[in-house]
């Protein structure tokens, strides 16, 4: 159940406003960089590893997030995940199109799924 909030918290922090499929990117993201074994293995030590995720980074207002409806949905595709109902990538990336992050280039482009854009590593 905690590893459920611990997803659904940066689902909500990094893709609130994002189409469905976005949303679900980022659950996947979190869900293969704990099967994959170079992070940590469980879902909210990859979520709160130092750098990984911009939004946790900040200081969050639990009690807002709470009160917005986007939680209730990023709380259902927190559980749908968690349940295996993911869209099945194997994203282990992302950053907004608005960011070009250093690390991209190295990286396999899989696709932009609304203000986001998805990568692998390479295999």
């Amino acid at each position: 159940m905690f590893s459920t909030f611990c997803l659904a918290l940066v689902i909500y922090v990094e893709a609130r406003g994002e189409p469905l499929d976005g949303q679900y990117m980022v659950a996947d993201v979190v869900i293969n960089r704990v099967a994959e074994g170079r992070w940590p293995d469980n879902v909210c030590d990859v979520v709160f590893d130092p750098k990984q995720f911009s939004g946790i980074n900040n200081k969050l207002d639990l009690e807002a997030i709470f009160a917005d409806p986007a939680w209730e949905t990023s709380s259902i595709v927190a559980s749908e995940a968690m349940s295996g109902n993911t869209l099945g990538s194997d994203a282990t990336h992302f950053h907004t199109t608005t960011s070009r992050p250093y690390w991209s280039n190295h990286l396999t482009l899989l696709g932009q799924y609304g203000n986001h854009i998805f990568y692998r590593e390479e295999q």
